[in-house]
């Protein structure tokens, strides 16, 4: 039952941030972009994520060009995902470091991870 109740939480959320993304709040968009690509409340869908995530990029903002690093890492394309951890970096996004880790170490997440379908 507890997990029903958490589900349909999650749904609320999910509904709410597309309203809200649709209404143009860019903080509802770039959480709604992270519920696509994690899948709280809906199906994963890296594309749709990714879709949402650079409609957000001419704001520069540090946060987004990590979050699409990140997902281009998942999506093996590590010399895009490169620039977009970089400039997260030098602006001070803590986060893009771990990404620009992974791609130093080896060529990016499938090596660490493995092959996965994602």
């Amino acid at each position: 039952e507890e997990k029903a109740v958490a589900l349909k939480d999650k749904k609320i959320i999910f509904n709410a941030l597309e309203k809200y993304s649709d209404c143009g709040y860019f903080n509802a968009t770039i959480n709604l972009a992270r519920c696509y690509i994690t899948g709280f409340g809906t199906k994963p869908n890296y594309e749709k994520g990714l879709q949402l995530l650079r409609r957000l990029e001419c704001f520069k903002d540090p946060s987004v060009y990590c979050d699409i690093g990140s997902t281009l890492l998942f999506k093996s394309s590590a010399s895009e995902a490169k620039k977009y951890l970089t400039y997260a970096a030098e602006h001070g996004e803590v986060g893009a470091y771990f990404g620009l880790g992974l791609l130093y170490l080896g060529g990016g997440i499938q090596q660490v991870v493995g092959n996965r379908n994602v």
